[in-house]
C-alpha cells in the first residue's frame, strides 16, 4: 500500500508536462525525449516553466533533450507562442493553471 509520502515522491521524481490552455497534465516516470511529446502534438512545443518571464521571449526545450524528473513543470504551449514576448495576462493564466494542478495533487510548486 502506498502512502501519501510515496505518492509525493513519485510526483516530484517524475517529468510533468502541463498544457495550460487545455488543462491536461501528463506525468512520466521514465525519461522521455522532448521530440517524443512534440511529435504527438505537432502544433505545440515544450518550454521550461521556470524560465518564463514577462517581457521576455518564450523559448523551447531542445527536441533532443530528455525531460528531467523534477518538482517544476514543463509546459506544452501552442507554436504561435514560440519566441513571442510573454505578456502579463499569459503568465497569469499559466500560473493559475499551475496552482490548480498543485492543489489537485496537494503539493506546492
Amino acid at each position: 500500500m502506498r502512502t501519501i509520502g510515496h505518492i509525493i515522491t513519485f510526483i516530484i521524481r517524475s517529468s510533468k508536462i502541463l498544457s495550460p490552455f487545455t488543462g491536461t497534465l501528463e506525468v512520466f516516470s521514465k525519461p522521455i525525449k522532448t521530440s517524443d511529446i512534440v511529435s504527438q502534438n505537432s502544433t505545440h512545443f515544450i518550454t521550461d516553466s521556470t524560465l518564463l518571464q514577462i517581457g521576455h521571449r518564450v523559448t523551447a526545450v531542445s527536441p533532443d533533450e530528455f525531460l528531467r524528473p523534477r518538482r517544476d513543470l514543463y509546459l506544452l504551449l501552442p507554436t504561435d507562442m514560440l519566441f513571442s514576448v510573454l505578456t502579463q495576462e499569459e503568465l497569469a493564466l499559466i500560473s493559475e493553471k499551475q496552482q490548480r494542478y498543485s492543489m489537485k495533487v496537494g503539493i506546492t510548486i
